[in-house]
């Protein structure tokens, strides 16, 4: 038994006693001496067993704490999460209830572990939870970086088109197709249309299908006509010209003469997890 187990086995006298602030709080000062006295990976076993054990006994936000504590260590020793560590982490947010406190930590830990490729089964599991919860924006943001998730997509979309406007349900789906073509993901977005395309007999999806066939066989004077002729079709929605930017760019090598810090901050509302 290493020794932060053997003192969260002997701190668990105070979970039983319900004192969760006295566990808390024990928890933080030892941990902190071990960092300050070197002892990095002991700490950190410290507080992630501790918030662990917090939520098994319903204390989020104390769990929440400690983790978050053991992550921002992490990040300051630009140390990255092994897989034993992953693991425990990832646990932890499995058994967490749904709480404002989950989405911001899985954000954190792809933001500051996993930026270059996404940890796939940290953004499904806050994939299904948002879905679950309805939380449809964080669920679409979440999404469009999430692997083999097309099943989730539409579910979302078919929750989601069911509480807009009637005359709204083809921006939702077209929103998100626009998107993912915008993050690289044609065959996602293909798969997308498809599936709305009889669904939703919208000019804007029939638009869509053009356009991805243009980008699936690489002409970007076909883009670019299609962009320009239905110009009238995609205003639908202002932001959707950004997006086509955006997707011009990322598929055809297009300079946008708006310039990058609009679109990037666009495109950041979304795909920054």
């Amino acid at each position: 038994m290493s020794r932060a187990e053997a003192i969260l086995e002997k701190s668990k006298s105070l979970l039983q006693e319900n004192k969760f602030y006295e566990y808390e709080q024990k928890l933080k000062t030892l941990s902190s001496r071990y960092y300050n006295t070197g002892k990095f990976e002991e700490a950190n076993d410290l507080l992630i067993g501790g918030a662990s054990d917090l939520i098994d006994n319903n204390q989020s936000n104390s769990a929440y704490a400690l983790l978050n504590t053991a992550l921002q260590e992490l990040k300051n020793k630009n140390k990255e999460l092994d897989e034993a560590t992953r693991k425990k982490v990832f646990n932890i947010m499995v058994k967490a209830p749904w709480d404002k406190n989950k989405p911001s930590t899985i954000t954190k830990i792809l933001q500051w572990f996993y930026s270059k490729q996404p940890d796939q089964d940290f953004l499904r599991l806050i994939c299904e939870d948002s879905l679950k919860n309805k939380e449809y924006y964080l669920t679409q943001r979440f999404l469009l970086r999430c692997e083999n998730s097309n099943h989730l997509a539409i579910q979302m979309l078919n929750e989601w088109i069911q509480l807009g406007n009637v005359n709204e349900k083809e921006l939702f789906v077209a929103r998100f197709i626009l998107l993912k073509l915008a993050c690289g993901r044609v065959q996602d977005a293909k798969a997308l249309t498809e599936e709305y395309v009889q669904k939703l007999n919208y000019p804007i999806i029939h638009f869509l299908r053009l356009l991805i066939r243009a980008i699936e066989i690489k002409s970007e004077k076909a883009f670019d006509v299609l962009a320009q002729t239905h110009r009238k079709i995609y205003m639908i929605d202002p932001s959707f010209e950004s997006l086509i930017i955006k997707i011009g760019s990322v598929h055809f090598g297009k300079v946008s003469e708006q310039g990058g810090g609009f679109l990037d901050g666009f495109m950041k509302m979304f795909t920054e997890s």
